[in-house]
């Protein structure tokens, strides 16, 4: 479904976070923008336009909202909701969507799902284990090779389903706790195991449009509490962008050996991504590896995950200006008529479109 620029558009914002009111912000400032909605929202994006009292994850009641309402455009924020598949029924309906549907978002809703998608497709991550049961969890810690775990449940768990572990008896007491309360966070039973990276980490988002891929802009988390990072990862603590003392490289390495290997994975397994992937870059160190800490962050400029919100408010002003124009890659435009943002394809590493400011989906 395409929408030309020029038409105005009646647009729901999905979710009620800071990144969403970031995004309320901004979209609202288009000139394509006619009215905004948000669904539930805050007191932010109730200042600029009208809130529903709506769940994010209620896609049969958010479908029915927006036909009375007559929205055009719909921007999905939280991962909960991709999970909940709300972007599939908004389709269904015939509205155009910002975000990934059910099956491509668990990239973002699954760690055991995207680490055996990287794996499978040659995407850099770090040694990891899936495992089910306590007793398959200690016999992983067994065999384990190396220092410190990380303990990752598997679903979401809105920033505190990861555990950085300093050696495998800290990691089985996590573990113990975990399954003595029949509690995994975000639910389930499965947990990833994986080495501990030691380096510097950035976070790259990239737009998506099913057929090619973007990479937007970068920023830094500020991830762990307490001072000289002593304390457990949690979210919402900040971001900075851009980030500084990376390689000069770093886009196209991100592109090269990331976005396109995702991109021809998705693909070869029948796969149509939209909106934002979040790819988590950690360069070691002492190593000449950069493993992708993690296969993504779906969604909307949803690169949902720990530091989604901080991380958002920093980039959306000066990457999307306006909005509309990053909705849709065109790769038909020459590259000497746009300059700017090189896309990954799946055929190669070699970026060879550009996106458009000219057209809006």
């Amino acid at each position: 479904m395409g929408i030309e620029q020029s038409e105005k558009m009646r647009i729901l914002v999905i979710g009620n976070g800071g990144r969403e009111d970031a995004l309320s912000w901004r979209l609202a400032r288009s000139p394509s923008c006619a009215a905004i909605f948000a669904a539930p929202g805050n007191a932010g994006t109730a200042s600029r336009g009208e809130n529903w009292n709506v769940a994010a994850t209620d896609g049969k009641t958010l479908v029915e909202k927006c036909q009375y309402e007559r929205v055009d455009f719909a921007v999905i924020g939280p991962e909960t909701a991709i999970a909940a598949g709300v972007g599939d029924r908004l389709r269904e309906a015939g509205i155009a969507v910002f975000g990934p549907n059910r099956s491509s978002g668990r990239l973002e809703s699954s760690k055991a799902f995207a680490k055996r998608f990287m794996q499978r497709h040659g995407v850099p991550t770090a040694r990891g284990v899936i495992v089910h049961t306590l007793e398959g969890a200690m016999k992983a810690l067994d065999e384990w090779k190396g220092g410190g775990v990380v303990v990752k449940a598997d679903g979401l768990a809105a920033g505190k389903g990861v555990v950085v572990t300093g050696d495998t008896d800290a990691a089985r007491a996590v573990l113990a706790e975990w399954y003595a309360r029949n509690g995994v966070p975000g639910g389930g039973y499965d947990v990833l195991l994986e080495e501990v990276l030691e380096g510097r980490e950035v976070s790259v988002f990239a737009l998506a449009d099913g057929r090619a891929m973007v990479p937007m802009s970068a920023a830094c988390d500020y991830k762990r509490a307490g001072d000289g990072d002593t304390g457990p990862n949690t979210g919402g603590m900040g971001a900075y962008s851009p980030p500084n003392g990376f390689p000069d490289d770093l886009y196209d390495r991100v592109r090269e050996r990331i976005l396109a290997p995702v991109l021809r994975g998705l693909q070869a397994e029948g796969e149509e991504y939209v909106g934002v992937l979040y790819c988590g870059w950690t360069t070691c160190v002492a190593s000449s590896r950069a493993p992708w800490r993690s296969a993504s962050r779906a969604a909307t400029r949803n690169a949902a995950r720990e530091s989604a919100e901080p991380s958002t408010a920093q980039m959306i002003d000066p990457v999307i200006s306006p909005p509309s124009s990053a909705c849709r890659v065109e790769r038909s435009v020459p590259p000497d008529r746009v300059p700017g943002h090189r896309v990954a394809t799946p055929s190669s590493g070699t970026p060879h479109g550009w996106i458009s400011p000219r057209r809006i989906a």
